[in-house]
């Protein structure tokens, strides 16, 4: 089912800034797809990091975080101010 539900296909019209991280050990995400995921992406970026395998965020949680907080803080928006 997953299969056939091509994200692919959504992809372009993801306009919200988008970060593609895979490790090179990743024997179900390959180099390919995850860099034509980040191209199809209209803001996306692809980050590999060397060595590590899939679900890094497990196996690897201060590598992933070193990798995603860049991006994080440049596209951080200022908090909303509410008024009461």
């Amino acid at each position: 089912m997953a299969l056939e539900d091509r994200i692919e296909d959504k992809l372009p019209s993801i306009q919200a800034p988008a970060l593609v991280v895979r490790g090179t050990r990743d024997p179900l995400v390959p180099h390919a797809w995850a860099e034509r995921v980040a191209q199809l992406l209209p803001r996306g970026e692809l980050v590999e990091l060397p060595d590590l395998p899939h679900t890094i965020n497990y196996s690897a949680p201060d590598a992933f975080v070193a990798a995603i907080a860049p991006f994080l803080r440049l596209h951080a928006q200022a908090p909303i101010r509410r008024e009461l």
